[in-house]
């Protein structure tokens, strides 16, 4: 039988409460996996290239950069 890939997940949102909620409901699905969170623009592209998420769920209203 062939192991499902998890949905690899980048979150970037400034607010952090906002950011904790989004990351509890995405890990309740067993298919999807939030391999990190970053709260501003600059941080997000680094995570991205290091870690290149299947998906970046990113706030459009960033501090640095948009």
């Amino acid at each position: 039988m062939r192991t499902p890939h998890k949905i690899r997940v980048l979150l970037v949102e400034d607010h952090l409460l906002v950011r904790q909620g989004l990351r509890k409901m995405l890990e309740a699905d067993p298919a999807i996996e939030v391999v990190d969170e970053v709260g501003d623009g600059e941080t997000a592209i680094e995570s991205a290239l290091r870690l290149r998420p299947t998906v970046a769920v990113i706030d459009i209203g960033l501090p640095g950069i948009n």
